[in-house]
């Protein structure tokens, strides 16, 4: 449906200049690929956090059994944690991103109501 009123509305654009509502529809409709960009990007990120987080938590376990053992240095296991104190972080930031990035893209749509903020972003845990 929009990429029939945007072929539409380019389609005119070439032989006469912008209307007020062809030049809004192309603005929306920007929007919402702006949006979607983004949401795609923040949750490949989130994705890819969520992996190396479970990596440096199993560092983190390798570690603190060297230590453990004596095999290993307070310096490394410390390290590791910090790494893996830091993807979380990065982790966190990241979904906090995806959450922005699908309220943007509400926001494009047309459909960012309180509703909408309860039964998407509040109740998700």
């Amino acid at each position: 449906m929009w990429s029939t009123r945007i072929a539409e509305a380019v389609r005119r654009a070439g032989s006469t200049p912008l209307r007020l509502d062809d030049q809004a529809e192309l603005d929306v409709a920007s929007e919402i690929d702006l949006a979607l960009a983004a949401l795609h990007d923040a949750r490949a990120r989130a994705q890819s956090l969520t992996t190396a987080v479970a990596r440096l938590d199993e560092v983190v376990r390798i570690q603190k059994l060297l230590l453990e053992t004596g095999q290993g240095t307070q310096t490394d296991y410390l390290d590791a944690e910090a790494d893996l104190l830091a993807t979380r972080s990065e982790l966190t930031r990241a979904r906090l991103g995806e959450a922005d990035a699908r309220a943007g893209l509400a926001r494009a749509a047309g459909q960012l109501t309180p509703q909408w903020l309860e039964e998407n972003l509040e109740k998700r845990s």
